[in-house]
Order: C-alpha cells, then sequence, then structure tokens
C-alpha cells in the first residue's frame, strides 16, 4: 500500500464516519423540531376554529335570544293564539314574513327561520317552504317547548335537503311558552368560513366531530352527508375530552392530530400527514448530504494533491540519500518550498556539503601523508638506503644487531660504556671490512 493510500484512506473513512453521524443527528434533529413545530401549529389552528365556531355558535344563540323577544314576534304569537286556523294570507302573517326575511338577510350565520306553534306545526318559515308541516318530534322543539334553548344537529332540511344545525328559542307571552323560534344554518356555509381557508400550507385539513364520533364539519362535503363517522384510533383518544395530540394511521400513511373539546361537546380535529411534512425534511436532507459528499470529494482532491506533493518531494529525499550512500557527493537535493520539507532539504544539502569537505580534506591529508613518507624513504643514510646497498654488494645479510625497539638503524659500541649514543648499523660485509674504521662490528661474536 503506498504512502498515498495510507495518509488519505483514514481520513475518508473518518471524514465519511463523521459526516454520517452529523447528518443523522441532524435529521433527527430536523425530525423532532418539525414534529414539535406540526404540534404547535396545530394546536394554534385548532385554538383559532374553535373560537371562530364557539363564537358563531354564541352570537347565533344570542342572535335567536333577541330574536325571539323582540316585540313583532310576541304580538305573532298572541295573534296566533286567537286564530284556530290561522290565514296565510292575513297582514298579521305577511308583515312577520317581511321582518323574519329582513332578519335573515342581515345576519349571515342563520340560513332561515322557522316560527312553530304550541303543537311543533310550522306557522311561518323565511323560505315559504314546510308550512303545515309538524315538527313536534325534533329534539329542538321537545327542550324550547319546556323553556330552554336548544341545539340539534347536524340534520337534513326537510326542504332543501341539505345538512343545518337548528336552535330553538322559546317564545314566552304573558310568562309562559307560545311557541318555538327555529333558526337553521347551513354546514356548507360554516365549513367554507372556518374549517375550509385552514388547509396547513396544503398538507392537512380540520375537521369537527359530534360526541358520538360523527363527521359535521368536513372540507369533503360527501363526509358531511349521512352518518360518516371518524375512525376508532381517532376516536379514542378524543373520548375523554378536553384537548391533547396523537399519531394514528389511516391508509398505510401516518398523521400527526391535535384536538380541542368545545363546551357542547363539539370536537375540533386537525390532522396533517406526518409524510408529506417530513417530505421538506427529507429533501434537505438529501440535499445535505449530496453538499457534503461533494465537499469532502473536493476536500480529498486538493489533499490529494498536497499528498502527491509531500511524497513526491520525499521520493526525491530518498532517491537522493540512496545517491549519498553511494559516494556521490556532488548532487543537491533540489526543492523550493517554504515548509519543513524545505527545512530538510536546506539540512539535507549543508550535511552532503560538510561531508563532502570533510572527505576533501581527508584526502588532502592522506596524500601529504603519502608524499611524506616517499620522501622520507628515499633519503640518503636511512635504513632503507644502507640496506639497498648491502643487497647490491652480496648476498650477505647482517644480523640485527640491536633491540628492536631501538630502531633499525642503530647499534651500541662494544668498546664502550653505554652512554645512549647511537651508531648507524653496518651493512658491510665481514670479510669486506675496512680496517681504518674507528669501531669494530661485533657480529662475529654474536651466537
Amino acid at each position: 500500500m503506498s504512502l498515498t493510500t495510507r495518509m488519505l484512506a483514514p481520513i475518508a473513512l473518518i471524514m465519511s464516519i463523521a459526516l454520517a453521524f452529523v447528518a443523522g443527528s441532524a435529521y433527527d434533529n430536523a425530525k423532532k423540531i418539525v414534529s414539535s413545530n406540526i404540534v404547535t401549529i396545530e394546536a394554534t389552528v385548532v385554538e383559532a376554529v374553535s373560537r371562530e365556531i364557539e363564537f358563531m355558535l354564541e352570537s347565533t344563540r344570542n342572535y335567536m335570544r333577541l330574536s325571539a323577544q323582540r316585540q313583532i314576534v310576541k304580538q305573532y304569537a298572541e295573534w296566533l293564539l286567537t286564530q284556530k286556523k290561522p290565514d296565510r294570507s292575513a297582514p298579521e302573517q305577511k308583515i312577520f314574513l317581511e321582518q323574519i326575511n329582513q332578519s335573515v338577510a342581515i345576519y349571515n350565520y342563520v340560513d332561515s327561520l322557522i316560527f312553530l306553534n304550541k303543537q311543533g306545526t310550522v306557522e311561518a318559515s323565511t323560505e315559504n317552504m314546510g308550512e303545515g308541516q309538524n315538527r313536534s318530534d325534533r329534539e329542538y322543539y321537545r327542550e324550547a317547548i319546556l323553556g330552554k334553548s336548544s341545539v340539534q344537529g347536524p340534520l337534513i332540511t326537510r326542504t332543501k335537503g341539505y345538512y343545518a344545525f337548528f336552535l330553538g328559542e322559546p317564545v314566552f307571552v304573558n310568562g309562559e311558552v307560545s311557541g318555538v323560534l327555529v333558526g337553521a344554518i347551513n354546514m356548507d356555509y360554516i365549513a367554507s368560513h372556518t374549517i375550509d381557508p385552514v388547509t396547513m400550507h396544503g398538507k392537512g385539513i380540520v375537521y369537527v366531530v359530534d360526541p358520538n364520533g360523527q363527521i359535521i364539519l368536513h372540507p369533503d362535503r360527501q363526509k358531511m352527508i349521512g352518518n360518516a363517522m371518524i375512525e376508532q384510533a381517532i376516536l379514542e383518544p378524543i373520548s375523554d375530552g378536553g384537548a391533547g395530540s396523537f399519531e394514528n394511521e389511516r391508509d398505510g400513511m401516518a398523521y400527526y392530530s391535535t384536538f380541542n373539546t368545545l363546551p357542547n361537546g363539539w370536537t375540533v380535529i386537525a390532522t396533517v400527514s406526518r409524510d408529506f411534512m417530513m417530505s421538506d425534511v427529507q429533501l434537505m436532507r438529501d440535499r445535505t448530504v449530496a453538499v457534503a459528499l461533494a465537499a469532502v470529494c473536493i476536500a480529498l482532491f486538493f489533499m490529494f494533491l498536497v499528498v502527491c506533493r509531500v511524497v513526491a518531494a520525499m521520493r526525491k529525499g530518498v532517491q537522493f540519500a540512496e545517491s549519498v550512500a553511494e559516494g556521490n557527493l556532488d548532487q543537491t537535493f533540489n526543492i523550493r518550498r517554504n515548509d519543513e520539507l524545505g527545512a530538510l532539504a536546506s539540512a539535507l544539502n549543508t550535511m552532503v556539503g560538510k561531508l563532502k569537505n570533510s572527505f576533501e580534506i581527508a584526502n588532502r591529508q592522506t596524500r601529504e601523508a603519502e608524499e611524506a613518507r616517499a620522501r622520507a624513504t628515499n633519503l640518503p643514510g636511512t635504513a632503507s638506503a644502507h640496506r639497498q646497498r648491502g643487497r647490491r654488494r652480496g648476498p650477505f645479510r647482517a644480523r640485527r644487531l640491536v633491540p628492536r625497539h631501538l630502531g633499525e638503524h642503530r647499534i651500541l659500541c662494544p668498546f664502550r660504556p653505554y652512554t645512549g649514543r647511537l651508531r648507524p648499523r653496518c651493512w658491510e660485509p665481514w670479510d669486506q671490512r675496512r680496517p681504518s674504521r674507528r669501531w669494530v662490528d661485533h657480529a662475529q661474536n654474536l651466537p
């Protein structure tokens, strides 16, 4: 494995692990934050819708209560008590119909007004439909005839066939209930003004159910028709009332839901798909991972270039060291860098220069020593010169006359006391010795 691989592989592995850890942690944190924000947004939406519905119901009750106490309504109720069979074309009938039509035109929440006599028969209505029908079986009539305000719904109107809530208010004459004023609230109007505008950024819905789980308000109007019920998984968390949030699955998808129960028992539920909300987080995660991978690749590329330059410089250093080891001291480590490698190259060049100077000095001293030795060898009177003369004059080779440590060219005089004075060694043969010599060689006395 090359040095480049050894340097880059651990770095790439560590960066990949760190990237995966950071991306995973960021994604988990983003999921938690998004989930928390979803619940917060849903709670805010549910609270706003609940206030709107409560305001609508309370204002409608007040409107119906005030309408039931109006003088024109009481006069009409008194007139009905005096009539065995009221004339539909009587002036009192026309005046009353004109007044309630004007009232409905002014107040938008109420779609129509109906007056029921004590027997529960429709005596007058803003739509001029259903007159003469008996509605004593309705709950709103049975409660209102006892002197209490009542709400019932959603019910299908017998005249138009749409779902509506009915508010019943008793009409008192002389302290007794003489009739019931009923206001019909169009559920489509309520839904269009309370829950339809709330779309949770196009990824959620808000709907309302009664205590039994029947859907009474929903963006999908088809679910407001008939006995459309919510799932059991949604009914269980909201059955205890109050407010809260939960998660549920429907049609293979997970949903975040937040609910709030109104004083009348209705429950407002806001729900949003978790997958839809997390799609933005997943997209952000994918983009983050892509950008991070690109950044890692770019970083590794530049690191690869740097490592290649470092490795190339080190290879040149290895070649330089091998050449120096082979004895080539004339080359230099040529790299131009302002970092540690440049300092190393300068130090190596300095070292090789000093080695070269040391070798030159040693060689010069060696040559000088050899030349001095050669000059000393060729001087006359030295032992080597005597030895050469002895070899030329004959085969006789004189024995060593003195100990080795006193030198080869010195002997002791046998006829004088030893005073440390040294004489040159004689290499002349015994039979050719000249009698005129002042000293006598004692070589013949040696054993």
